[in-house]
């Protein structure tokens, strides 16, 4: 059966004018993480926090670090080297070992050498 000549066609409705827009917001997201990477470390860094910088890249190995990725490798690396310097407190070292997590690198990485390098 036909529709009636008087009734409009249906219209897009504003809930998939939102997905569409939320999908085109992830794309480009994605886009953009895609095509930075980490780069060297920030200026503001001390010596000790960029020298741990620079071991949080090598760690990371296989792991692809983006553009997106740049503050939590900031963060990492100042608490590493507050945690390296002795004087840290325990919500700091807690929230290294998340972040690391969440990087998917385990903070026993870091309590045990290396094998050959003891």
């Amino acid at each position: 059966m036909s529709r009636p000549p008087d009734r409009a066609k249906p219209v897009r409705t504003a809930k998939v004018d939102e997905r569409t827009s939320l999908q085109r917001y992830r794309d480009a997201d994605k886009a953009q993480q895609a095509t930075s990477g980490v780069g060297e470390p920030p200026q503001s860094l001390s010596d000790a926090e960029a020298g741990c910088w620079r071991e949080l890249i090598a760690l990371s190995g296989s792991m692809v670090l983006t553009g997106a990725d740049r503050w939590r490798v900031e963060m990492v690396s100042r608490l590493m080297a507050t945690v390296r310097s002795g004087e840290f407190k325990d919500f700091e070292l807690r929230s290294l070992d998340r972040l690391l997590g969440q990087m998917g690198i385990p903070l026993a990485e870091f309590a045990h050498p290396a094998p050959g390098t003891a």
